[in-house]
């Protein structure tokens, strides 16, 4: 086998300023037994690659608690829920590995702010012990920042608070003004930026005339903060109706993205950031509408809490996606069938760097990783070769050498930003080195099916 310079990386020209295509809230099927709740929360567990919903039967009004797989809902009884609120805030603790749900406001008089929080592991939920600088959220957002293990949450003041599994400690402010006043918060952890992205939602007051007459001017206030706090672009287009609609970040996508209604007569739009914000898309959603990242299926999914409407659940999706798909067989090395899988959340998306990998058996020095735009329509034996029960999936087209690091052998590609590429097809195998395997010394992988995408 050669190596060669990579005709890819040769053809592709950089090509900037592509905009974003469309993405749409795609409505899934109903299903049996899907829920049917309101005054519900939502949020993902990576861990345990479950969804929790919590919120009231929408018939019964009763506390109800449900999970999904990524293919199926189901109900957890439970001896001992929380009780139902509106606008409670939830959330995926790194620390404790579980799902925390504070605050809110009771869906019944008096309507008082709660200062509690509950803990689900998958089992049952677990009241927790009051704690300094709870925050008592109502029409607030609590995010999870899994790259330095916390729970971020910015109160309607400004303060940004951080949970460490114990404690709840004030980490920076913003000051709005003197005559500024926020009522609602929405944050996401942008894990490709390594930046908390937030809004505040409230007013001004003004006083005009001669008798120094209130009038109250709505805003958004929008931040980054990466230990520092950075004011960023508002939303185009003015202020939104739905002032505690969530912000979420999709990891299939890389983005950070929120929900905006302008008015009850015109579409719910998806605005998204990445430095500066676009419109990504816009259709007919309800007004309380509840986001979580499906581990499952690599897709962020919506669940429409507005009471009486007939479709609840929606799954995100580009309408230029980019896909991997894994096509063929390995043959058994000497540690077993070599796998060769895309680096999540390394997608192959225009303008960013996808990587794959592969094991390599101890002791080897690395992999050669087999590129091109075409699969064989047949595969061939390797045998003649010395590598008996092993196939070669496509034509050696760009054939690279990647170092071994701790067992396993990465390749990656940068992806010129061209739009002329979209829907481009590119498939790859790997074969590892393995002395001790076949008379070659090399083993074979499955094969990847690649389809460059633009978000």
């Amino acid at each position: 086998m050669r190596r060669s310079a990579c005709p890819i990386s040769l053809s592709l020209a950089l090509v900037a300023g592509i905009p974003a295509q469309g993405v749409q809230w795609q409505p899934l099927p109903a299903v049996a037994g899907q829920p049917d709740v309101v005054h519900a929360a939502m949020a993902s567990d990576p861990l345990r690659q479950r969804i929790v919903l919590f919120g009231a039967d929408a018939t019964t009004l009763a506390p109800s608690t449900w999970e999904w797989d990524g293919a199926n809902w189901q109900v957890i009884a439970t001896a001992t829920q929380p009780p139902v609120r509106d606008s409670g805030a939830m959330a995926f603790d790194p620390v404790r590995a579980r799902i925390l749900l504070t605050g809110g406001v009771p869906t019944t008089p008096p309507f008082v702010g709660l200062n509690d929080a509950w803990e689900w592991d998958g089992v049952a939920w677990q009241q927790l012990p009051a704690v300094a600088n709870r925050p008592v959220a109502a029409a607030h957002q609590v995010t999870t920042d899994l790259d330095h293990g916390r729970l971020l949450f910015v109160n309607h003041y400004g303060t940004l608070l951080s949970w460490d599994g114990a404690t709840w400690q004030p980490l920076a402010s913003v000051s709005l003004g003197t005559f500024h006043q926020a009522v609602s918060s929405t944050a996401a952890w942008d894990e490709a930026r390594d930046k908390l992205v937030f809004q505040l939602y409230g007013f001004e007051i003004q006083y005009t005339g001669p008798w120094w007459v209130p009038t109250y001017v709505y805003h958004w206030y929008l931040f980054e903060w990466d230990g520092t706090m950075h004011p960023i672009s508002s939303l185009p287009g003015g202020v939104a109706l739905n002032y505690a609609q969530p912000m979420f970040f999709d990891a299939g996508r890389q983005r950070v993205g929120v929900l905006d209604l302008p008015n009850l007569s015109t579409p719910m739009r998806t605005w998204e950031w990445s430095g500066s914000w676009y419109l990504a898309g816009q259709q007919w959603l309800g007004q309380h509408t509840l986001v979580a990242y499906d581990h499952v299926n690599g897709t962020t999914m919506l669940y429409d809490a507005t009471p009486g409407v007939s479709t609840r659940i929606f799954r995100l999706v580009s309408s230029t996606p980019a896909t991997v798909a894994t096509v063929g067989s390995g043959c058994a090395g000497s540690a077993g069938v070599p796998v060769l899988a895309n680096v999540a959340p390394h997608l192959p998306w225009l303008g960013d760097t996808m990587r794959n990998r592969v094991d390599v058996a101890p002791g080897e020095l690395g992999a050669l990783f087999v590129s091109s735009l075409a699969q064989l329509p047949v595969p061939i034996s390797l045998t003649a070769i010395g590598m008996p029960g092993c196939n070669l999936l496509l034509p050696l087209d760009v054939v690279e050498f990647r170092p071994a690091v701790a067992g396993v052998a990465e390749w990656s590609f940068a992806i010129p930003n061209s739009a002329s590429f979209v829907g481009l097809p590119i498939y790859q195998q790997a074969f590892p080195l393995d002395a001790a395997a076949n008379p070659l010394g090399l083993v074979a992988s499955n094969g990847l099916a690649m389809t460059l995408g633009l978000r």
